[in-house]
């Protein structure tokens, strides 16, 4: 689920502490909202919104975002007519496949994306979920000739030397929580 940097010299301590950082993969993708789940007969959301049920815009993923809200956007979220139809930002740890169905893994609520009326597809979603294997394994494939780029000095090197980015689509990161039920 991710990687942990230690400081060598650290000593244990039973708390957090800045000597042990956790980095995890977050990806941000907006999703399109198609239904509402209650929320469960004995817990606190019983009578509110438990989650939403999310799809991407070519309907390849289909996901319940059931973190990351308020109790006061739980209660607005309880009505469909204010969120089903709308656009949604989440966070999530990568993309999920069981059998025939595709998620993703830990999604949350960021906001409501008020600029945007059409989700991700599931291709804009992989391109921002490359590994670091992903991309050496990309430079692997590509031919010889392309694996080489030239230096300052001339020199040529390996791209995998020369750290690969990736191409990812350019995406706005515009969004805002929701309030009151005048936001919309």
């Amino acid at each position: 689920e991710g990687t942990i940097l230690k400081n060598i010299n650290f000593t244990w301590s039973g708390k957090r502490i800045k000597d042990c950082q956790k980095f995890k993969l977050e990806i941000s993708s907006t999703l399109k909202v198609v239904d509402i789940q209650k929320g469960k007969a004995n817990s606190k959301y019983k009578d509110c919104m438990g989650a939403l049920v999310c799809e991407t815009e070519d309907k390849k993923v289909r996901v319940g975002v059931g973190s990351g809200f308020s109790d006061d956007e739980r209660m607005l979220f309880s009505n469909p007519d204010v969120i089903v139809g709308k656009c949604i930002e989440v966070v999530h740890n990568g993309i999920i496949t069981t059998g025939k169905s595709t998620s993703l893994f830990l999604p949350r609520y960021v906001g409501t994306r008020f600029d945007k009326t059409e989700a991700d597809t599931i291709e804009v979603i992989e391109a921002n979920s490359l590994t670091t294997s992903q991309l050496k394994e990309e430079v692997e494939q590509e031919p010889e000739e392309a694996k080489s780029v030239p230096t300052p000095e001339g020199e040529k090197t390996k791209k995998s030397e020369a750290k690969p980015v990736p191409k990812k689509p350019k995406k706005e990161k515009v969004f805002k929580q929701i309030r009151t039920l005048d936001d919309f």
